[in-house]
């Protein structure tokens, strides 16, 4: 089996991304009080250790048919501060969260994007923040995020995403 580029740049954090996968999965079921068998994982590799070949291709990591709702999975370990920090040395003056161009893309070639949500759960200060996926698209995109890598990400300010109780509401 061969890795994609990506893959094998965060091979080391695979576990990490299988956890945040299992937190982000008790969010959504807790806030939308929905049973297990009411969330199925529907992206390649969603729950699991495997590695994939192609996990760039794969659907969002949940689906919620009760809800039509798609949710994909995205992880940062970085504050508030340290994010703040990071973007003020390539001219962004807040902290932001960076969202994978082709997640969006994807979505967009599948007609899910006004029904997907990106969930951000962050190990360093504990929260998990959601995203609706069609706002991604209004940020500008970034080249520089991931050290060698060939995706641009949308570069979305901290304070855009919201709160689990947010999500509910809307």
């Amino acid at each position: 089996m061969t890795f994609n580029c990506f893959q094998e740049r965060y091979m080391n954090r695979w576990q990490e991304s299988n956890l945040c996968e299992e937190i982000a999965l008790r969010i959504i079921r807790l806030n939308f009080g929905l049973e297990p068998e009411d969330v199925l994982p529907t992206g390649k590799g969603a729950l699991s250790g495997e590695l994939l070949d192609d996990p760039l291709e794969s659907p969002p990591d949940f689906y919620v048919p009760k809800l039509n709702m798609w949710f994909e999975v995205t992880s940062s370990n970085l504050t508030s501060e340290e994010s703040r920090g990071r973007c003020a040395r390539h001219g962004l003056p807040a902290p932001h969260i960076f969202v994978r161009e082709g997640k969006v893309e994807l979505l967009k070639a599948n007609r899910a994007l006004s029904r997907a949500y990106f969930i951000s759960v962050n190990w360093a200060d504990g929260t998990v923040l959601f995203l609706p996926a069609r706002e991604a698209a209004r940020y500008d995109m970034v080249d520089w995020y991931e050290q060698g890598g060939r995706e641009r990400y949308y570069a979305v300010p901290w304070r855009e995403w919201l709160k689990p109780g947010r999500v509910r509401v809307r």
